[in-house]
């Protein structure tokens, strides 16, 4: 009756009738809070992974009602949501307009965390994935999210935590492969939990192990980043003209690296202007480098532009913004699950969401369906 129509329900309740006396039984030994969270967690582990709630739920009449009384108390019970906001960006109409619908909303409990420095974010995240917050949001571009997602995966809690992003960064790339971002629509998600399993990609390298969102590259775009951040930090160049001036002083000094990359089904050797390994299509400020790219597809979309000029970049840079494939004897579309590159004698930046990660040999693998994106 509290639930109103569930067809999840109506299927097993024909399956499994349940009597009164078992419910009430049940429902004083769910009293004890801990009892309850601990059931909710394995719960929402099963239907992330999409598994089958019969094996689990119809090995006794007790253990069914325990899911029912569940269901009955998560609809009671407020979603405790923290909000990770990027302090260096002014809050834009969008995000305000979204954020003030947030306090509006009864059923959500808000806290609200402002970054103070470079990675800041990360810590935030681990801490309030470790307090029990339900839904865990970034409030900035690509790299606030990056840097949540991050602090997620160091947490000790790994099931029943809610990730999102409410666009408010200089680029916000990762947004343009999903839907177009509605406030009122988003609010609606986060209050109900709706949300898709999103995958994302793990690095390792000798300086550890970290984790992309949307793209990881090395080479070209690499060098971009660094140059991008020194020009920031030594003279206070901001926005897009300060990336249009990165590239064009990585045009001048970049020299192409010799290196080994294999695949699950494929292996390229030779001159490397840039790798790209995709979970989103999109980066820099909308080029989409790999128009196949899919953050729910459970695989990685490699793009590597080999021996390439700069001229013929620049000339193909129209494809890239258009989001359509490049037809070049040197560019080359790959799947894959797991990727590697081993780096001969020159060292090449490597960068992962628009921040700088190492400068030697990498591995990158796909994690399938590891974040629960409110979307």
């Amino acid at each position: 009756h509290n639930l109103g129509r569930n067809p999840e329900l109506e299927f097993l309740n024909s399956y499994f009738p349940i009597d009164q006396n078992t419910l009430s039984k049940v429902e004083k030994y769910v009293q004890d809070p801990s009892r309850f969270d601990h059931f909710y967690t394995y719960r929402t582990k099963i239907q992330g992974s999409n598994r089958s709630l019969l094996n689990y739920f119809l090995q006794s009449k007790e253990r069914y009602s325990f899911y029912l009384i569940s269901l009955v108390k998560a609809k009671e019970l407020k979603t405790k949501v923290a909000f990770i906001v990027n302090s260096k960006r002014k809050i834009s109409s969008l995000a305000e307009k979204t954020l003030t619908l947030v306090r509006m909303q009864e059923r959500l409990d808000c806290h609200f965390y402002n970054t103070e420095s470079k990675k800041h974010a990360i810590t935030l995240a681990k801490e309030c994935a470790d307090k029990g917050f339900d839904c865990i949001l970034a409030v900035g571009g690509d790299g606030t999210a990056n840097e949540v997602i991050n602090g997620l995966k160091l947490s000790k809690r790994t099931l029943g935590v809610y990730f999102g992003i409410i666009p408010n960064g200089s680029g916000n790339d990762f947004q343009t492969v999903l839907e177009s971002f509605e406030p009122e629509e988003f609010v609606e998600k986060l209050v109900s939990r709706q949300s898709n399993q999103m995958d994302i990609i793990k690095l390792t390298s000798q300086k550890g192990i970290y984790y992309a969102m949307n793209i990881a590259g090395i080479g070209f775009d690499g060098f971009v980043i660094n140059t991008l951040q020194n020009l920031r930090r030594k003279y206070k160049v901001s926005g897009k003209f300060a990336y249009v001036l990165s590239i064009l002083t990585t045009f001048l000094v970049f020299k192409k690296a010799t290196v080994k990359i294999t695949g699950d089904h494929f292996n390229y050797n030779g001159k490397l202007l840039m790798l790209c390994v995709c979970n989103g299509s999109t980066f820099g400020h909308g080029l989409t480098i790999n128009p196949d790219a899919n953050p729910f597809d459970e695989k990685l979309n490699v793009t590597i532009l080999g021996n390439v000029s700069f001229f013929d970049y620049v000339r193909k840079l129209s494809l890239l913004k258009s989001g359509k494939k490049v037809e070049h004897s040197e560019v080359h579309y790959f799947e894959a699950e797991k990727v590697s590159i081993q780096l001969e004698k020159r060292k090449m930046f490597s960068e992962v969401d628009g921040e700088i990660f190492d400068s030697g040999n990498i591995t990158f693998e796909i994690l399938k369906g590891d974040i629960s994106l409110i979307c």
